[in-house]
C-alpha cells in the first residue's frame, strides 16, 4: 500500500501536518479510524496546494468533532441529519468531519437519505474516481493511501471518470463538476462518463435540481481560470441547456466572453463571475432571462441586473449617435447602471467611441461628489422638500461640467440659480 507521509512532511506546512498526526491521534484516543479524504488528497498527489481539510471518521464523527474541538480549544458547529460537523480554531483556520456513510437517494436529485457504513461505502458515494481517494491518519498507519478505485490511475492518465452509471442521475450536479474539474486540470472525461452525462442532460435530469444547488455550481465554474474556456466546454458537453434551452454559443459569443476577459482586469472590485453569467446568457428575450433568473433563483438585486440587460443594446446606440456631448448627459444616461453591466456595455459596444465614453464615466465621472447638503440648502433659506433633490443634481451636474470647483462655487451657483427666483415669487 502507498505511503503519503514523506510527501505530507515534505510538501505541506508544518501546522498542517501538526493538524494531520493530531487527528490520527484523536482517533486513536476515541477508538476510532480517520482518514483524510477527497480533494485534499487528490491535489496532495498532483502537488496541487490544497489546505481544505475533510476528514471521514469510521465511528461518530459528531463525538470525535466535539472531542476535537476541546482539545484544541475549537469549536464544533454540528449538523446532526447527515452526521457532519465542522471544527473551527482559534487561527481561523477549520476542518469539516464526516461520518463515514453511505448514502442513498429516495428518487433522482433528490438529497441523500445518510446512515453510517464503511470507508468503502463512503468512497463509492463520491462523484469520480479522482475524489474517491482516501488517506489513513491513525499513527500506526499515517500516510497510507486507500485507492479502492484507480483513482490515482485517473489521476497520472488525466482521466473524469464516474464511479457508477447512476452517478448523474442521482446527483445531476456532478455534470456541472465533471466540466469544473476538467477544465479546472485539463483532464479528459473519459467516453462512458461522457455518455452518461449526455444521457442525464437528455434526460433533463438537471430540471430536478433546486436552483440554489445549481446557481452554486455555476459560480463555482466562472469563478476561477478562464471562465470563457470553460463555457466553451460547456457547451461542448450539452450543458448550458441545464441553465436554460435556448442558450447557445457560438463565434459570436466566443468574441463577447473574450472581450469581458480583456476588459475585467480594469475594473478589480466587480462580481466578475457575475459579468461573465451576464455575458452568457446576454441575447436571450426578456421573457427567458426572467425563466433563468426564476431557475437560478437569484437575488433580487441580481434579477434587477439581469433585466436591465434589455437596455445595454439601446444604450449602446444613443451613446454612438450623440455628436456634441457634456459630461453630466453622459452621467446621466448611464447613472444607476451596476458596475457588471457597465463591463457588458463596453464588451457589446462596436465602436470605439462608446467604449470610451463608458470608461469615461466610470474612471471619472460617476464617483465625482458635490460639497454642499441639504444643511447648506436650509441655511440658503430654501423650504425642504423633494425640490432638494433636483437643486443638488443640478449642482452635481454644473461640477461634472467643469462650472464649479470649490464650495463656495457650489453656494453661488445655488444662490444665482435657485434662491433668487425663489426670493423674487
Amino acid at each position: 500500500m502507498k505511503n503519503l507521509a514523506s510527501k505530507i512532511e515534505s510538501s505541506l506546512p508544518k501546522g498542517t501536518v501538526k493538524l494531520l498526526k493530531l487527528a490520527g491521534k484523536f482517533g486513536d484516543e476515541l477508538g476510532f479510524k480517520v482518514y483524510a479524504v477527497g480533494g485534499f488528497v487528490r491535489d496532495l498527489l498532483l502537488g496541487v496546494e490544497n489546505l481544505d481539510i475533510d476528514l471521514t471518521v469510521e465511528g461518530d464523527g459528531i463525538s470525535y468533532a466535539t472531542y476535537f474541538a476541546k482539545k484544541k480549544s475549537g469549536k464544533a458547529v454540528k449538523h446532526t441529519r447527515f452526521g457532519t460537523a465542522t471544527v473551527y480554531f482559534k487561527d481561523g483556520s477549520h476542518i469539516d468531519v464526516v461520518t463515514s456513510r453511505k448514502e442513498s437517494y429516495p428518487h433522482p436529485a433528490a438529497l441523500p437519505e445518510v446512515g453510517e457504513g464503511p470507508i468503502r461505502r463512503d468512497l463509492l458515494r463520491r462523484d469520480f474516481t479522482i475524489n474517491a481517494l482516501a488517506m489513513r491518519l491513525n499513527p500506526a498507519q499515517f500516510g497510507e493511501l486507500v485507492d479502492l478505485f484507480n483513482g490515482e490511475d485517473d489521476l497520472r492518465r488525466g482521466v473524469i471518470r464516474a464511479l457508477h452509471n447512476l452517478s448523474f442521475e442521482d446527483d445531476p450536479t456532478r455534470i456541472l463538476r465533471a466540466v469544473r474539474f476538467s477544465h479546472r486540470y485539463r483532464f479528459r472525461i473519459e467516453p462512458l462518463t461522457r455518455r452518461l452525462m449526455k444521457e442525464a442532460v437528455d434526460k433533463r435530469m438537471c430540471d430536478r435540481l433546486s436552483g440554489r444547488r445549481l446557481r452554486n455550481e455555476i459560480y463555482l465554474l466562472l469563478s476561477k481560470g478562464n471562465p470563457p474556456g470553460v463555457i466553451r466546454r460547456m457547451a461542448r458537453f450539452g450543458v448550458l441547456e441545464c441553465i436554460h434551452r435556448k442558450l447557445e454559443f457560438d463565434a459570436g459569443k466566443s468574441r463577447l466572453l473574450r472581450r469581458i476577459e480583456k476588459i475585467l482586469p480594469s475594473f478589480k472590485e466587480t462580481n466578475g463571475w457575475f459579468v461573465y453569467f451576464l455575458g452568457l446568457i446576454y441575447g436571450l428575450k426578456r421573457r427567458e432571462l426572467n425563466e433563468v433568473s426564476e431557475r437560478l433563483m437569484l437575488s433580487r438585486k441580481e434579477r434587477g441586473k439581469v433585466i436591465l440587460m434589455g437596455e445595454v443594446n439601446p444604450i449602446c446606440r444613443k451613446l454612438n449617435s450623440i455628436k456634441g456631448y457634456t459630461p453630466a448627459y453622459i452621467y446621466r444616461t448611464l447613472k444607476g447602471f451596476p458596475e457588471e453591466l457597465l463591463i457588458l456595455i463596453i464588451a457589446v459596444a462596436n465602436t470605439g467611441k462608446t467604449k470610451r465614453l463608458v470608461s469615461k464615466y466610470f474612471s471619472d465621472w460617476r464617483n465625482v461628489r458635490i460639497k454642499i447638503s441639504g444643511d447648506d440648502l436650509l441655511k440658503l433659506g430654501l423650504r425642504p422638500g423633494p425640490h432638494f433633490r433636483r437643486i443638488l443634481d443640478e449642482v452635481l451636474y454644473a461640477k461634472l461640467n467643469g462650472d464649479l470647483r470649490t464650495k463656495r462655487d457650489e453656494i453661488a451657483y445655488v444662490i444665482d440659480s435657485f434662491v433668487k427666483g425663489h426670493q423674487k415669487k
